[in-house]
């Protein structure tokens, strides 16, 4: 009986001792498949880009702002957003209070265009899981709805002339503005490519750059898979073939002076691997 007893009570200790979690694999570094992986998994669409020396990044957007996602070699992940420029007092009070972010003043060394960064990095060289990636993620969200209020940018559903253009003169760009109707557009050459933005109505913007001359439909799909916020069509013009890349930004859920330089920025990278993508055999 009593041998009985003391196995009852052993099945009883084991049925209360609490649940463990299934094993994870800790590593200490991680590559871009496996990080793609990760994002798919948790239905972010991306846009990959490369920046050379083993460092990729990747665009995605989160609760209407722009985000980086950045992997230094598969040592090191950061994630960053940029915001319109606040004073240093902001910047001091947030860092003075926040945990797992960094706010800091950022000048653009081409267009002098002063942004407030936020960002936080991950390093992977204790050891992580997936899960931690994962949690890395989604918390700079949560600093993202902190943030948020602090910049205080207003939002608004229509991109009237007045605002497309007090964009365009902070970036110093130097644009040829032409309107026809509801319609109007404006021509202007960044990095030795000829673009043009196109406001419809204020409510749907779109910028695109054109290379003459026609181009393997299977070429041009090629690039088409690997884009998610671009496009390359193949357009003819009464027998005048050329290639357009383009880009839309709906403005109507309401969009931002900061998602506008963005959408713009953004595009002149894109015209650059485009022409890349052409060149190469």
């Amino acid at each position: 009986m009593t041998s009985l007893r003391r196995t009852l009570a052993a099945c009883t200790l084991v049925l209360a001792a609490p649940a463990l979690a299934p094993a994870q694999e800790v590593f200490r570094d991680i590559s871009s498949q496996r990080l793609e992986n990760i994002l798919q998994g948790m239905n972010i669409q991306y846009k990959k880009g490369d920046a050379g020396k083993g460092t990729t990044y990747y665009d995605y957007n989160s609760k209407g702002v722009a985000l980086r996602l950045w992997n230094f070699n598969g040592k090191d992940l950061m994630i960053d957003a940029f915001f319109p420029k606040v004073e240093w007092e902001t910047i001091n009070k947030w860092n003075s209070t926040a945990k797992f972010s960094r706010a800091r003043l950022d000048k653009n060394n081409k267009t002098g265009q002063e942004s407030a960064v936020l960002e936080s990095n991950l390093d992977l060289l204790g050891g992580v899981t997936e899960d931690t990636i994962r949690h890395f993620i989604r918390s700079f969200d949560q600093e993202l709805t902190a943030w948020n209020p602090v910049s205080e940018e207003e939002i608004f559903k229509k991109a009237t002339p007045d605002r497309i253009e007090k964009v365009l003169n902070a970036m110093n760009i130097k644009y040829e503005k032409k309107q026809q109707g509801d319609v109007v557009s404006y021509d202007f050459n960044k990095n030795n490519f000829d673009l043009r933005l196109i406001s419809f109505g204020g409510s749907d913007l779109m910028i695109d750059c054109i290379w003459r001359g026609a181009q393997p439909l299977a070429k041009l799909n090629q690039w088409n898979l690997k884009r998610h916020y671009v496009r390359a069509v193949l357009y003819d013009n009464k027998g005048n073939p050329y290639v357009a890349l383009e880009s839309n930004l709906d403005c109507v859920a309401g969009t931002s002076e900061s998602i506008i330089r963005y959408f713009i920025s953004t595009f002149e990278t894109e015209a650059s691997a485009f022409d890349g993508h052409l060149k190469a055999k």
